[in-house]
């Protein structure tokens, strides 16, 4: 699990309550974590593919922060919990648009 990885823990975890994760440090967990757990080399990508799956972004309030913890980010789904892996195969992803536009142009092209 990585969220669990002693040797990351600086830079994304668990929250103490097991709903959501961290990630503490943005920068270094686009060039320490990403490259060795998934295929995006860009935080942008990272989190553009959270978003198609489902998870919800929170960031902490700007006034209630030091510049440091700004670049930290909390993602929550309610199907991705501490110790329930179970949960994560009643996963899925939202359609991806370019694929709705392509096949929208194909369904308006064939007779009813």
């Amino acid at each position: 699990d990585i969220l669990q990885n002693k040797e990351i823990s600086n830079i994304a975890s668990w929250l103490p309550n097991g709903r959501a994760f961290a990630i503490h440090n943005r920068t270094r967990f686009a060039s320490e974590v990403l490259p060795v757990y998934f295929r995006e080399a860009k935080y942008s990508s990272y989190a553009r593919r959270m978003k198609r799956w489902g998870f919800t972004l929170k960031n902490p309030s700007k006034e209630s922060c030091d510049d440091a913890s700004r670049s930290k980010s909390v993602y929550h789904h309610p199907l991705f919990l501490r110790d329930t892996k179970a949960l994560c195969l009643q996963m899925r992803p939202k359609p991806q648009k370019k694929y709705l536009r392509k096949k929208n142009h194909v369904t308006k092209g064939i007779p009813a």
